[in-house]
């Protein structure tokens, strides 16, 4: 399950490493035939968490992992392994011992290697914070999908608050693991570093019923500071991937999120359900519109059905809120997070399918008016489903360039990735394009476009012209739900969510 998944999220490579510059202590090993501990530092503060990584050679033939150990006060998480690289989180004694030294020791699992050590002390204050941990600051909204220990379907969708040195002194987060009942928690606080190249830790502890403490992610901002990409490696079970996006709490209202959104909703395989649609959400919290839904395996379950639903809560301080929808005869019940007046994250806390893998996804702004000519546009795509045919079931991932001219004439590029294989690229064109400018949805046939890994049509709703969400409609069991966002094609297009 966690090889299909690894296949199925999207693959970005996130650095662990952090940078304390003029702050390192003296560290033992880090040659070529040893353990490199490449985050030392010289001081750690009383009651505070640290996450430290480790690094093996790769080449030569050994064998990949580290043990950790400490020696002195405090002590360590359940490791995070990832082969030849580990990171694990030091939490420092509540007051300064005496002696005031602490030796953590990275040891290789290949007896041919040496172990790496670090010695710091603890005081009433850490080490000073890497300068770069000020672009992290203010109120970002998280959201991460993947799987459990278990391999149960798992995401978190959140609400936290980086201090811009280094901590996080607020949050919220809503877990959803397997079949388990939602989990809540308004009781959040966590620490974080980022390197000269954006690249870190976010550590957080939060009071979540069942769930292992803490959450340790790996983070790559991007330059603006506003947007990034967040990982979880295997530490205590869980293999996620996701995203934070900076909130602009003057828009936690209901009166500054209502407005008509394109929106996707998918799960995580095998058992994957994906929907796209369209929210009206009206200022007295009225929800109406209209959705289409696919399983892999299955096939279309809905298809331009109509949308009810009502805001339950609206936004508290987190930006964290609740709704119902309800399509196709099943009402799910929905947490989000505001990021602005122009996207929201959602998650389904209670799915309206019995016995499916509750949804996760993004619902963005539509730009209306929109006139007939709105559809032409060209836009880069990437969207992921699940096959479930034999003899190679498993995660598909797709990405390409969608262009279309004159209301009708659709030319689409793609690679496909599915079970562990890469096929060559596909170009095909289609003349059957439809779009109600009305609504922003569109749909698309795509002739051999399954048979060639993809699908044979297409629905779409956007958000702006060359911007939205497309699903997978092929009929039967050959539907891998496919689903995934439209950007604009355009050299330098904005891709967050502001």
């Amino acid at each position: 399950m966690q090889r299909w998944f690894m296949l199925f999220a999207v693959l970005v490579a996130f650095g662990l490493n952090s940078n304390c510059g003029s702050y390192k202590s003296p560290v033992s090993g880090g040659g070529a035939t040893s353990a490199t501990i490449t985050d030392p530092i010289s001081a750690v503060g009383a009651g505070s968490t640290y996450t430290f990584s480790a690094s093996t050679p790769n080449t030569n033939g050994y064998t990949p992992g580290i043990m950790w150990s400490v020696a002195g006060a405090g002590s360590l998480s359940t490791p995070m392994l990832n082969g030849f690289t580990s990171s694990v989180v030091y939490t420092a004694p509540a007051t300064a011992p005496s002696p005031n030294t602490v030796t953590i020791m990275a040891t290789p699992s290949d007896t041919m290697l040496s172990a790496a050590t670090n010695t710091f002390s603890i005081g009433t204050t850490g080490a000073p914070p890497s300068p770069y941990v000020s672009m992290l600051a203010g109120h970002y909204a998280i959201e991460v999908s993947g799987f459990d220990a278990n391999g149960e379907p798992s995401s978190i969708v959140g609400n936290i608050a980086p201090d811009g040195s280094g901590k996080i002194m607020a949050g919220a987060l809503d877990v959803n693991r397997g079949s388990a009942v939602t989990a809540r928690s308004s009781s959040l606080m966590g620490t974080y570093t980022l390197d000269s190249k954006l690249t870190g830790t976010i550590t957080l502890s939060a009071s979540v019923s069942g769930a292992a403490q803490p959450f340790v992610f790996s983070v790559s901002l991007a330059p603006d500071g506003k947007t990034g990409m967040l990982t979880a490696g295997d530490a205590n079970g869980f293999q996620m991937n996701g995203t934070l996006r900076q909130q602009d709490v003057s828009a936690f209202s209901l009166e500054k999120t209502s407005g008509e959104f394109a929106f996707k909703l998918e799960s995580n395989p095998a058992d994957r359900v994906a929907t796209v649609g369209r929210l009206s959400i009206a200022a007295n919290a009225n929800i109406a519109g209209l959705a289409d839904s696919s399983k892999s395996g299955a096939g279309p379950m809905l298809m331009s059905a109509a949308v009810i639903g009502r805001v339950t809560a609206a936004p508290d301080a987190y930006g964290r809120g609740t709704l119902t929808l309800a399509m196709g005869g099943e009402t799910s019940q929905l947490v989000y997070y505001v990021v602005s007046s122009k996207a929201l994250l959602l998650m389904e806390t209670m799915s309206g399918n019995p016995g499916s893998n509750r949804q996760v996804g993004v619902a963005e702004l539509q730009m209306l008016p929109f006139a007939p000519a709105t559809v032409n546009a060209s836009s880069a795509f990437r969207a992921a489903g699940f096959d479930q045919i034999a003899p190679a079931p498993g995660p598909v991932t797709v990405t390409g360039k969608l262009s279309i001219a004159n209301l009708s004439h659709a030319t689409i590029d793609w690679d496909a990735t599915g079970a562990g294989l890469s096929f060559s690229q596909t170009a095909l064109r289609s003349e059957l394009v439809a779009f109600d400018p009305a609504t922003g949805r569109g749909t698309i046939a795509i002739t051999n476009g399954n048979a060639n890994n993809f699908a044979d049509s297409v629905v779409f709703y956007l958000a702006d012209s060359g911007r939205g969400f497309l699903l997978d409609t092929t009929a039967g069991r050959f539907n891998r739900a496919i689903a995934g966002d439209l950007r604009p094609a355009i050299a330098g297009a904005s891709v967050d969510l502001q």
